[in-house]
């Protein structure tokens, strides 16, 4: 169902002004647009639909099997990284390794548009 054909959307001047209060702005008036700019739109969310998101970092799975990747690590004298932020893995994702961590960080995060490990601290 489009926001069009939902019920708040179909209120008047009167009914927004009742439930939301004096202030509320008129409704707006929508934009007629032409054919090409839908087709356009259509082609990008095609687009953005056909490519697996890429997520950098260190893979690894938990206790329940779903995938995760750490996207930064702290390290400690004497002890490996502790990964301090991770995502899970999405549908359609997949998981990339980051390059090797950088010496002489004690603070790093990846970023994800070079693919790599930057020192952050």
């Amino acid at each position: 169902m489009g926001w069009e054909d939902r019920d708040w959307a179909k209120w008047d001047d009167r009914e927004r002004a009742h439930f939301l209060g004096a202030a509320a702005a008129p409704a707006r008036v929508p934009r007629r647009v032409a054919v090409s700019e839908h087709r356009v739109e259509l082609t990008l969310l095609a687009m953005l639909a056909s490519a697996a998101p890429v997520v950098y970092g260190s893979a690894d799975t938990d206790a329940a099997g779903r995938t995760f990747v750490c996207t930064a690590v702290v390290r400690r004298p004497g002890r490996d990284g502790a990964c301090t932020a991770a995502a899970t893995l999405q549908p359609g994702q997949r998981a990339m390794t980051a390059g090797a961590l950088p010496p002489g960080c004690r603070s790093l995060v990846v970023d994800q548009r070079l693919g790599r490990w930057v020192c952050v601290g």
